[in-house]
């Protein structure tokens, strides 16, 4: 889901950005890989390109300096999300 307004990512601490859009090591029961393709440093603004509520978390989608698009799962101490 794309957001409606645009949201930015403030990084506060090194935050790991996914290959898939779900957790590492889930599900618990029988694991997916996924592998980490880069990280967000503290400091930094990304914006947000999507955002998507699943049923156990909440994933962000982000575009790395390289071009690809990632993955972020939603942490309360690694970064915040504000409004531009």
């Amino acid at each position: 889901m794309a957001c409606s307004e645009q949201e930015i990512m403030v990084i506060e601490k090194d935050t790991s950005v996914l290959e898939q859009p779900f957790p590492t090591n889930y599900p618990s029961t029988n694991p997916r890989p996924n592998n980490q393709i880069g990280v967000l440093k503290k400091g930094e603004r990304h914006k947000v390109i999507a955002k998507k509520h699943e049923k156990d978390y909440l994933v962000y989608t982000v575009r790395l300096e390289n071009g690809k698009t990632g993955y972020v799962i939603h942490s309360n101490d690694h970064f915040k999300i504000t409004s531009q």
